[in-house]
């Protein structure tokens, strides 16, 4: 499952974060794509994870510097048609 992963990590905290990291302490999320605003303080994430248990588990070395804004589960689109039509069977094909 992806999940949508929204992070901020304090200003006074984020260069030792970021030097952890970069050091191999602290080992990177697996599963991860991660998009970081200028400033290193905000994370965008897409992660692939069984459940939210093992997402937050994934985060877990990252708790002292991190604090997670929101996760939310996210679906390929194709996923998301497929139940859509498979929800409203006579809408989705009265255009057709």
């Amino acid at each position: 499952m992806l999940f949508f992963v929204k992070s901020e990590c304090d200003r006074s905290t984020v260069d030792e974060l970021t030097r952890k990291v970069i050091n191999g302490e602290i080992q990177k999320v697996r599963g991860n794509i991660v998009y970081l605003s200028p400033d290193g303080c905000i994370g965008y994430d897409i992660v692939e994870a069984r459940d939210e248990s093992e997402l937050r588990a994934k985060y877990a070395p990252y708790s002292g510097y991190l604090r997670l804004v929101e996760v939310s589960p996210i679906l390929p689109a194709h996923e998301f048609y497929t139940r859509w039509e498979q929800q409203h069977p006579r809408t989705a094909t009265a255009g057709r």
